[in-house]
């Protein structure tokens, strides 16, 4: 009689246990929810420093441009607005990163148009769609940083 009373304790402190686990399991997931585009479509253009290649760690559908030699490179973003100030273009050793700061639901738009006068290869490391007719080279202008 007193093995089945000590069982049965057991077995609730452990039924116990797992349902707090599987609560703040639940809780911790729900707190990680990616953020979805609300409002409207609007578009940023920002002026980029020279580039010698593209990498692409969200989904954004990019096209490239070929430009006139004298055009500054530049990325033109166009999303909802709330998407637009976590979208990140930065350009380091030479490399164009897009990125953002934050999850954003993959149901979400992002498009990139990338102006540059010279030929770059592109690397996607999401499941956006990249177009493009030339090989680019981004290196020859000199240009500022977008002021932020």
């Amino acid at each position: 009689m007193e093995l089945n009373k000590s069982r049965t304790k057991l077995t609730i402190k452990t039924t116990l246990v797992l349902l707090v686990m599987v609560f703040i399991f639940i809780s911790l997931n729900s707190c990680s929810t990616c953020i979805k585009g609300k409002n409207e479509f609007h578009s940023e253009e920002r002026i980029l420093k020279p580039f010698k290649s593209v990498e692409i760690n969200q989904k954004i559908n990019i096209t490239a441009h070929l430009t006139s030699p004298d055009e500054k490179n530049r990325i033109e973003l166009s999303a909802q607005s709330n998407i637009i100030p976590l979208i990140l273009t930065i350009v380091e050793n030479e490399n164009l990163i897009i990125s953002t700061s934050k999850c954003i639901d993959t149901t979400t738009i992002i498009e990139a148009h990338i102006y540059c006068n010279g030929s770059i290869p592109l690397a996607n490391n999401n499941r956006g769609v990249l177009q493009y007719m030339y090989t680019l080279d981004c290196t020859d202008s000199v240009v500022e940083s977008p002021a932020k």
